[in-house]
């Protein structure tokens, strides 16, 4: 990487590398772990028929693609490869490098420090709240789409759903961005509501798995309550559909405050009544703040 002239990539084009005997596997293992991203958005790539067999069996979640046999085609082959192909390239795709490195930091500042509580201090963190726009709507779509660990309805809106919550009296969705002292993450987490007289209904509520575990979306909520009871809302239910991936969300409304109502056809039902006096979820480790747009 750095003195062979040939070498076009650099060490800073990767943003995790395991270079080491562990069977392949393994090692894809523990970088989808370190980067918190489901196996399932992970693609392989080898030029060994026995490679891409074992990677098949033990992680079958994983996208194995057969490589053409004669080195000659690989190039026009892999511009072809469809699973690299992005619907629309957001602003967090283009900058996607960046946030995982920034991850890295902040993973090395939890090696360095106590207890994890002083972790989340010292990452600074800010998280800005602002409404759905046009020019979020697919960086929105993206999070709905693509979403599978932290996702509490799977509601999986595209920018035409998503659309119809665009200056909507009934209808509203909030966005989040987040950043600390290591850099910027974009947007990574968003809700959409439906609304009614004094009643609000959380259709959606999703979160980028790179800011699980940080209190991001305990923020997040507890300003998005604040906001629907600026707007008369008094009894809100949120909906949590348990999946195959998303228990790491499915403590969210039980943790902050929510009642459970009911399960219907596997859709738990949390009420929360903003009774006067109420403490709404917060924490005390970001700084949180609206956009003009508001």
């Amino acid at each position: 990487f750095d003195t062979h002239p040939g070498m076009l990539l650099k060490r800073d084009d990767f943003v995790a590398t395991a270079v080491n005997w562990a069977p392949k596997p393994e090692n894809i293992q523990k970088i989808a772990s370190d980067l918190r991203i489901g196996l399932d958005s992970v693609l392989f790539l080898d030029d060994s028929p026995h490679e891409r067999t074992a990677m098949r069996r033990m992680c079958p979640d994983v996208i194995v693609p057969e490589l053409p046999a004669d080195p000659a085609e690989r190039p026009s082959w892999l511009r072809s490869l469809p699973h690299t192909w992005p619907l629309r390239v957001t602003e967090e795709d283009a900058n996607r490098t960046a946030f995982y490195a920034a991850e890295v930091k902040a993973r090395e500042l939890r090696a360095s420090v106590a207890s994890y509580d002083d972790y989340l201090a010292g990452l600074e963190q800010k998280l800005t709240i602002a409404p759905l726009t046009p020019q979020t709507l697919p960086r929105v779509a993206q999070l709905h789409l693509r979403t599978n660990q932290f996702n509490l309805t799977t509601e999986r809106f595209g920018e035409a759903e998503l659309s119809q919550f665009l200056n909507h009296a009934g209808r509203l969705a909030v966005t989040g961005t987040v950043t600390d002292r290591f850099g910027d993450h974009g947007l990574v987490i968003a809700a959409t509501l439906e609304c009614g007289g004094p009643l609000a209904t959380i259709r959606s509520f999703i979160m980028s798995c790179r800011v699980i575990g940080r209190e991001v979306e305990r923020a997040f909520l507890g300003d998005l309550l604040e906001i629907l009871r600026s707007r008369g809302i008094r009894q809100v239910t949120g909906i949590f559909k348990p999946t195959a991936m998303n228990a790491v969300s499915s403590k969210l409304y039980s943790d902050s405050g929510f009642t459970y109502e009911e399960t219907v056809c596997g859709a738990e039902r949390w009420g929360y009544s903003m009774i006067e006096g109420c403490t709404l979820p917060a924490s005390r480790v970001l700084q949180i703040s609206r956009s003009n747009s508001w």
